[in-house]
């Protein structure tokens, strides 16, 4: 007799699970900003991108449930308190999809190079997550990101740690220019450090041949540039 209960019981507990974990897979679908080490925000200065009348910013998103078997749409609104840019001074896709089979997904943010204010000004747009039929905003601290761009001349945001300390010096606005005209290389965002350190090497060739001094037309430019 206690053998059969004891089946009972176990058949009974394993239907309960099987229905719990069906249960949550069936449930709604959340979507997210990724936002580890800041990956919900960027700054772009087209003073860094010569010559760009455009320049897209990739925000990752992300998904928690069930993964959808078809490409499914999504909606975002601009947040006002964020957002000091024109509708004409960026561009978001015209149909946002979260594609199938996936867990994560990209959208695609086009800023334009086009606003006169930017050469004195920053703008910026935030963005979040709404409900429509097929997705739920994520939590509380992921269901934003903003965009902050200008054309002044400023010190990228990849320009600090080892690639500073060790590869390519302090940072000036010049150093950066020549930098882009040695390499045609804008950014070394996400770049593994024997990449960069060999870009930097071209670019010390570079500043030997061409006599490049530094911002006070004194020191050679290759003098502030750790890099070996």
């Amino acid at each position: 007799m206690n053998r059969y209960i004891f089946i009972g019981l176990l058949c009974f507990v394993i239907g309960a699970c099987t229905h719990h974990t069906t249960g949550f897979y069936e449930g709604p679908r959340y979507l997210s900003f990724v936002n580890e080490k800041g990956a919900d925000t960027a700054f772009i200065s087209f003073a860094n991108y010569p010559g760009a009348s455009t320049h897209e910013v990739a925000f990752v998103l992300k998904l928690t449930g069930n993964i959808p078997e078809e490409d499914l749409t999504y909606r975002l609104e601009v947040v006002d308190s964020l957002t000091t840019a024109g509708t004409t001074d960026y561009q978001l896709p015209e149909h946002l999809v979260f594609r199938k089979d996936r867990v994560t997904d990209t959208l695609v943010v086009t800023v334009m190079n086009s606003n006169p204010l930017l050469t004195e000004q920053t703008l910026s747009v935030g963005l979040r997550i709404v409900a429509n039929e097929h997705f739920r905003p994520g939590l509380d601290g992921q269901q934003r990101a903003k965009l902050t761009f200008t054309a002044v001349k400023s010190k990228p945001e990849w320009w600090k740690g080892e690639l500073e300390s060790l590869i390519l010096g302090e940072y000036s606005s010049k150093k950066m220019e020549e930098f882009i005209l040695c390499t045609g290389v804008n950014t070394l965002e996400g770049v593994e450090l024997s990449v960069a350190r060999a870009y930097t090497l071209q670019f010390k060739r570079y500043c030997i041949e061409h006599n490049i001094m530094w911002d006070d037309n004194v020191t050679p430019m290759v003098d502030k540039i750790p890099c070996y």
